[in-house]
Parts: structure tokens; C-alpha cells; sequence
């Protein structure tokens, strides 16, 4: 069970958590009908893992680019401005 002065603690508005719903939703939503699409689209399993490339690519694309040390972040902090 979770103690209430640990929940009470965390500084989460209600846009901060609505906001969070939203997007959620918004993306599990639009993730789940590319990839019924996919399934729609193909009649065998094998078809279906030569189209998902396809779906699974953009979403490594903002993890891989995002790390801690990759050249996307370093090259776009030098041009930033005050």
C-alpha cells in the first residue's frame, strides 16, 4: 500500500497529469492502429515482420537519438542561445 505523505510529496499538477493521460492515450491509440493496419494489410505472420520494421522504426529513432551522449544533443546544444 502506498503511504499518502509519499503521494502528497510528488509536485504533479492536474494539467501536468491530465496532459500525461492524453498523450498516453494519444499514442498508445496511434501506435495500435499502424499496427492494425499492419495485420490488415498481410495474410501471413511472416509478411507481417517485413512491414513492422516499418512501424517500430520511428519510435527507436527519439530513444536512440535522445541518449545522454549522442551527437543530436551535443550538436544542438551548441547553438543554442540565452
Amino acid at each position: 500500500m502506498i503511504d499518502s505523505h509519499i503521494v502528497g510529496s510528488l509536485d504533479i499538477t492536474q494539467l501536468v497529469f491530465f496532459a500525461f493521460v492524453l498523450f498516453f492515450v494519444g499514442g498508445y491509440m496511434l501506435y495500435s492502429s499502424v499496427f492494425a493496419a499492419v495485420g490488415s494489410a498481410v495474410d501471413q505472420e511472416a509478411d507481417a515482420q517485413s512491414l513492422q520494421a516499418v512501424v517500430v522504426i520511428p519510435i527507436m529513432i527519439p530513444i536512440q537519438s535522445t541518449g545522454p551522449r549522442s551527437k543530436f544533443i551535443f550538436q544542438s546544444n551548441i547553438f543554442q542561445r540565452n
